[in-house]
């Protein structure tokens, strides 16, 4: 750890308190519209809320650059899941899960199965001692995915389970970007992006709707 300035100029980026006096940020791109001057972040930076002062985290083992990912704080623990690299030259999706303990700053990757598929532009909360994910887009030369399946990861067990709702259920259509929250067990969706591509052109969409799950009823009728 050392005291540093503010983080350089990002977006995309994670941020994710963690006490009442601390706030962690997280990977990122730079971008000026110049592809030759992209760069993205791995760096970890903590302001202090009190002193209003910035500190640069050198922790153990960080997750590839990244940006578009999400994190999340659950039990001392910052939990970091996808997001994408893209450069003038390189672009790809994660589809890893990381954790970052917060008494020893050291990054481990989880190496959980049957996890999300590769995306970024997702959403991520905590409902009780799950992790919540949601949505995202998938993109790679002439594929482009969007996503609107629900995950559930067990912090007790570190294990994921996709959520299989009936073929009749109403389910919010495909979206990245959108934003979420969650009040007691219910899960709130709204707004979001869509782009879909055929032979000859392409539409894209700006989603204004809202949806809402209660998390607890489902999973008492999913079993």
């Amino acid at each position: 750890m050392r005291p540093s300035g503010p983080p350089p100029p990002r977006l995309n980026c994670s941020v994710t308190p963690c006490s009442v006096e601390e706030v962690l940020v997280f990977g990122g791109e730079f971008y000026d519209g110049n592809p030759v001057n992209t760069q993205v972040f791995s760096e970890l930076h903590r302001f202090h809320v009190s002193t209003q002062e910035w500190t640069r985290i050198d922790a153990v083992n960080p997750p590839p650059p990244r940006c578009s990912h999400q994190a999340v704080l659950y039990r001392g623990h910052v939990y970091v899941f996808g997001g994408e690299f893209c450069t003038g030259d390189k672009f790809h999706h994660y589809r890893d899960l990381w954790k970052l303990d917060l008494s020893t700053w050291h990054w481990e990757e989880v190496k959980a199965r049957g996890g999300p598929s590769a995306r970024s532009g997702h959403r991520m909360a905590v409902w009780r001692n799950h992790l919540v994910l949601f949505g995202g887009f998938y993109e790679a030369f002439k594929e482009t995915q969007w996503f609107n399946d629900l995950y559930l990861f067990s912090f007790a067990h570190q294990t994921w389970r996709k959520v299989e709702l009936p073929v009749t259920a109403a389910v919010p259509p495909a979206r990245s970007g959108c934003q979420i929250a969650l009040w007691e067990d219910t899960l709130f969706v709204h707004g979001g992006y869509l782009k879909r591509k055929n032979a000859t052109r392409s539409e894209a969409r700006v989603h204004r709707d809202s949806w809402a799950i209660n998390l607890a009823t489902m999973l008492a009728s999913l079993g």
